[in-house]
């Protein structure tokens, strides 16, 4: 796959970044994965924006997207549209071999709402994301293709209590990884390592 940058948008959402997932902000978890997967610049939301994130002035997606994408230098883009634990390295990983099976774009979705999208750059200077997103309108817009959260990660973090699920989710996912290579956990529903 081509070098990617990526672009963590904040929107209405802002404030649930903040909130905490197994001793990290929500924020820095996707920061994590998003860190694990691009190779490019990662920027965000200027509010949201800090160590070796790099700010993006814009209120909207559409203001937010246009000033990224002056900047980006990567072929191709990720942007991280919503707060969620399937915002993961494995996910977008494989979000990327979507995209390149269907040659383009694809949308990370839960439902109808769009958790991340990775298009080409060019692809995406053409859309404007004044209306309201859906993976339907992305899907038509830029011949993408869904990819839907798996099923016990689409919490989309904007409260205390999603944010507890998300926690759950993740945890669920690091406990499987570990018993998977042969750690004997006493109780996996609540322990992680």
């Amino acid at each position: 796959m081509s070098k990617t940058d990526c672009l963590i948008f904040g929107g209405d959402a802002g404030a649930a970044y903040d909130l905490e997932l197994l001793s990290v902000s929500v924020f820095d978890h996707i920061h994590l994965a998003v860190s694990a997967f691009c190779d490019g610049t990662v920027a965000a939301s200027d509010f949201l924006a800090r160590g070796s994130v790099r700010p993006v002035a814009g209120k909207t997606l559409n203001e937010a997207c246009a000033s990224f994408l002056a900047q980006a230098q990567a072929e191709t883009v990720l942007l991280v549209l919503a707060p969620a634990p399937a915002v993961s390295a494995q996910t977008l990983s494989r979000l990327a071999e979507c995209a390149e099976k269907a040659m383009g774009a694809a949308v990370l979705t839960c439902g109808d709402e769009p958790l991340a999208l990775l298009a080409p750059r060019e692809k995406l200077s053409l859309v404007s994301f004044e209306d309201e997103l859906s993976t339907l309108r992305l899907c038509q817009t830029l011949s993408a293709v869904a990819h839907y959260a798996p099923e016990e990660e689409k919490h989309i973090v904007t409260d205390t209590l999603t944010a507890y699920y998300a926690q759950e989710s993740i945890r669920r996912r690091i406990n499987l990884f570990w018993m998977e290579r042969g750690v004997l956990l006493v109780d996996p529903n609540t322990t992680y390592i």
